[in-house]
């Protein structure tokens, strides 16, 4: 402090510890005020304002109200609109004959009925998982006895049998599909399996599974043409 120079006065320290304590105050409450800004915009967001998907939405965004002189739309085909509906599975898909139902009489007099050919009988199919969608198959290698070298030889399996192990090709390619292309772990299609088609299966057999399929997809990689320099 220079010899010139007036100390401030105490009233003017305790106005200035005063100002100084109110501004980091207020630094605080902006910070604050800014923090709740964000989670309130973060929270408005929803599938109809932002590129979230509709499944993260809490409450589904109310519907924009219809032009002014348009009645709202009624959920369903609109009048005018051409109907769209599933193709019946051929005959030949069928597991059964199929099942015929008849009226005894008239529901609305009793009397007799007779079979009409004028229309088409009203056609409703149901699709169903089986019980048990196994399909398991034995293979036995039989042995025979030599009395000249004096041992046991078993017939050969099929190269197919050998190498395919316990999973069938229908099978292997339902595990390879799990896991290449829905990104499902070793663990959920291990439940799949066994929940679902009935079979349990350890996870090591899952990865023998996976990896020979994966093997069986890189040779024809190896031997594709290089276009890189085309």
């Amino acid at each position: 402090m220079t010899p010139d120079a007036t100390p401030p006065c105490a009233n003017c320290q305790r106005l200035q510890a005063q100002l100084d304590a109110l501004q980091a105050r207020f630094e605080v409450l902006e910070a604050t005020v800014a923090q709740l800004q964000r989670q309130l915009a973060a929270a408005r967001k929803d599938s109809s304002n932002s590129s979230k998907p509709p499944s993260s939405d809490l409450v589904k965004p109310p519907k924009p109200p219809p032009p002014p002189g348009q009645d709202r739309r009624k959920p369903g085909g609109q009048p005018g609109h051409r109907a769209h509906q599933r193709e019946l599975f051929p005959p030949e898909m069928l597991a059964s004959a199929p099942t015929d139902y008849l009226l005894d009489a008239c529901p609305s007099c009793g009397g007799h009925l007779l079979l009409s050919d004028a229309a088409e009988p009203i056609v409703a199919q149901r699709v169903d998982i089986a019980a048990v969608p196994l399909e398991i198959h034995e293979h036995r290698s039989h042995p025979g006895w030599c009395p000249h070298c004096r041992k046991e030889c078993y017939a050969p399996l099929p190269l197919s049998i050998e190498r395919g192990g316990l999973a069938g090709p229908r099978l292997t390619t339902v595990i390879a599909y799990l896991k290449g292309a829905c990104h499902a772990s070793y663990s959920t299609i291990r439940k799949f399996v066994r929940d679902v088609i009935g079979l349990t299966i350890s996870r090591g057999q899952l990865c023998k599974i996976v990896g020979k399929v994966s093997r069986a997809l890189e040779r024809p990689r190896a031997y594709a043409p290089d276009f890189s320099g085309i």
